[in-house]
Order: C-alpha cells, then structure tokens, then sequence
C-alpha cells in the first residue's frame, strides 16, 4: 500500500508538472480553432506521459459518444491529484456556460504558476521541522550506541525479555512520532469534489 501510494503521488506530481505546459499549448491551439477537442487533440501530441495518457483516454471516450465534460469527469474521478481536479473542473464549468475558454485556461496556467511558487514557499517554512523530526528520530539510537560503548552489559539487559520490550516500545514509539510530524507537516487538508 506504501509503495503503490508513493508511486501514485510520484505520478500526480509528474501530471502537474506537466499540466502548465499543456495548457499553454492548449491556449495557443485555441486561438487557431476554436474547437477544443481538435484542440486538445493537437496539445497531445507536444505532450508527454503520464499526462498525455490522461488526455488520450479523454478523447477516446469522447470518441466512443460520451460528452467533453463528461469525459473530463471520467479523468478527474481516475486521478487523486487536487490540481488537475481543480482545472478540470473549472473547464468544465467554463466549457458549460460559454465562458471566453483561452482568457479562462491563462488564468488557470496562472493559478497553477501561483500555487507551484506557494508549495515551494511552504516547503521552505516546513524544513526546519522536517529536519528536527530526522534529529529527534536519531537521539534516541545515537544514546544507545554511547551507552552501548560506555557499558559493554547494557547489551545483556536489553536483549532479555523486559529489555527487548523496552527496546520495541522505543523503537516504535520513534517511528510512529517521525511519521506523525512528517504528516502534520505534509498535510493537505482537502478534500475531493468529485469522487
């Protein structure tokens, strides 16, 4: 479950990434046609994976008679990344009330230049933290290994059967509080419009 979660914010953060780029190709086709699925047709083919997957399985299920927003809801429902859910739905929104779609996508590409220079600050804020978290994580077995040197029989006490409970309440009392202060820091706290 880790490793697929890891993998999985991995593969939002690469869509992210990618998402001003192709929204500013997106912008460019629109002043040429006004039609956005030739559109998004075109900006697919300057795009790369994993987000020109997404758009691929967009236009194809535009293809198979689904409607643009439809489709775009399929993509937002299949991806757990908040920023792409929150243009999407906003281009669904425009896409439904007419609005001017290249005026709306440069203020999209301009929020998502907001929001990338607001998580860097933050980031920045949130390393002294994350750096006393790793310190408090290591005193506690760098006490061990002193005391370890200073008193050769300390080993004996902790491998017997009190001490090797202390040690795993230790051990895991250490591990439970890194990723308790490592997820308070990290912590994003929104929560998903559509599911």
């Amino acid at each position: 479950f880790i490793f697929i979660n890891i993998r999985k914010k991995r593969e939002n953060i690469k869509k992210e990434d990618q998402l001003e780029q192709f929204l500013l190709d997106l912008i460019g086709y629109l002043y040429g046609n006004p039609n956005i699925l030739n559109c998004i047709q075109k900006a697919i083919e300057d795009a790369d994976y994993p987000l020109k997957r997404e758009f691929e399985l967009v236009l194809s299920d535009t293809r198979k008679g689904l409607l643009l927003n439809e489709a775009l809801r399929n993509m937002i429902i299949r991806n757990s990344s908040p920023l792409i859910e929150i243009v999407l739905i906003g281009l669904i929104a425009a896409n439904d009330k007419g609005v001017n779609l290249i005026e709306f996508l440069k203020d999209q590409v301009e929020y998502i230049r907001e929001r990338k220079n607001m998580e860097r600050y933050i980031k920045i804020l949130s390393s002294g933290p994350r750096y006393t978290s790793y310190l408090i994580t290591l005193i506690p077995i760098i006490s061990i290994i002193i005391i370890t040197l200073i008193n050769k029989d300390i080993l004996n006490f902790l491998f017997n059967g009190v001490g090797i409970l202390i040690f795993l309440y230790v051990v895991l009392s250490n591990i439970i509080g890194f990723f308790i202060i490592n997820k308070v820091i990290n912590y994003y706290g929104g929560n998903r419009v559509i599911r």
